[in-house]
């Protein structure tokens, strides 16, 4: 343990005599991860079981002393400096009480993360490496360097593997703001190959001042269906409105945008905080960006309407 630990430990010693007895034995047994709100197990990292309890308890301590932290500088700021000379000082106080306190994550357990079922990708998890949660898929955990890239691309996958099922005939991409082609190209195709006769990926050949960034045709003669296992579906109203259509038979085409807004607090601030805290993120750190995509089409004419 480091002198700023000690120090840290000492003072949490005399301010709350008692709360490392209590959060101990609280932390001592298994937690069920899968009865705790999404919101709860945002960010978790797992560690050897014998660490968990003692950085269960480091952070709750640490969370103490932060609010202890900034109910001191507020008293200070009133005392000496006034409301107005204060505004700097305090906002330096948060800074500070930030960073004792640290990351938002929950140390977990090897255990903890089977008995939940939680998902990861191939090669994944790895410990002492930070994973946030997929903002739709609450069993599902990305590692923070790629996370924004991922979410994306999990999207990106399931409209089109939506759109396919319903029948689509073809489909373009086209950008308008955002990733682009470098991005497009990596993408991996999110239906089987059987049912494609163009593969979906960038086209070489396209210039790069080009909108478009992907095309691709499908041959297929199933009924139109919802696929299984859809995520953002629930949360999308136009794709509800074009399937709604296209099982009633009232669609030969469709046109809809793909847009990725939210950063779900992500960012740079985070990674500090992580790596101040001995924490990895599973390699370079890809940021948010912006990103909108339209995206076009028909669907086949065959087997259109209800039977």
């Amino acid at each position: 343990m480091d002198i700023v630990a000690k120090s840290q430990a000492h003072l949490a010693a005399f301010l709350f005599p008692h709360s490392s007895n209590v959060i101990m034995s609280s932390q001592s047994q298994l937690t069920d991860l899968s009865t705790l709100f999404p919101s709860a197990r945002r960010l978790i990292t797992i560690y050897p079981d014998r660490e968990v309890i003692s950085r269960r308890s480091e952070e709750a301590v640490n969370g103490r002393l932060a609010g202890f932290t900034r109910k001191a500088g507020r008293i200070y700021r009133k005392v000496i400096l006034g409301p107005v000379l204060s505004i700097p000082v305090e906002r330096l106080i948060d800074k500070i009480a930030d960073k004792v306190k640290g990351p938002p994550v929950l140390y977990v357990t090897h255990d903890e993360v089977r008995n939940a079922q939680l998902k990861f990708p191939p090669g994944h998890p790895i410990e002492r490496t930070l994973y946030a949660v997929n903002p739709v898929d609450h069993g599902n955990y990305l590692p923070v360097s790629t996370y924004h890239h991922m979410v994306f691309e999990h999207k990106f996958a399931e409209v089109v593997r939506l759109l396919v099922a319903l029948g689509a005939s073809n489909i373009v991409v086209e950008h308008e703001q955002g990733w682009a082609h470098e991005f497009a190209s990596n993408l991996k195709a999110p239906v089987p190959e059987k049912d494609m006769t163009i593969g979906l990926t960038a086209n070489a050949k396209t210039a790069a001042r080009s909108k478009v960034l992907l095309e691709a045709r499908f041959s297929t003669s199933r009924k139109p269906r919802l696929p299984d296992n859809l995520a953002w579906y629930p949360h999308e109203e136009l794709w509800k409105n074009i399937a709604e259509s296209r099982l009633n038979g009232e669609l030969d085409s469709f046109s809809l945008k793909l847009s990725y807004m939210d950063n779900s607090q992500i960012d740079t601030q985070l990674v500090a905080q992580a790596q101040d805290a001995g924490i990895e993120i599973g390699g370079a750190f890809q940021g948010h960006t912006n990103t909108s995509w339209s995206i076009r089409g028909k669907f086949s004419k065959t087997n259109r309407r209800k039977q």
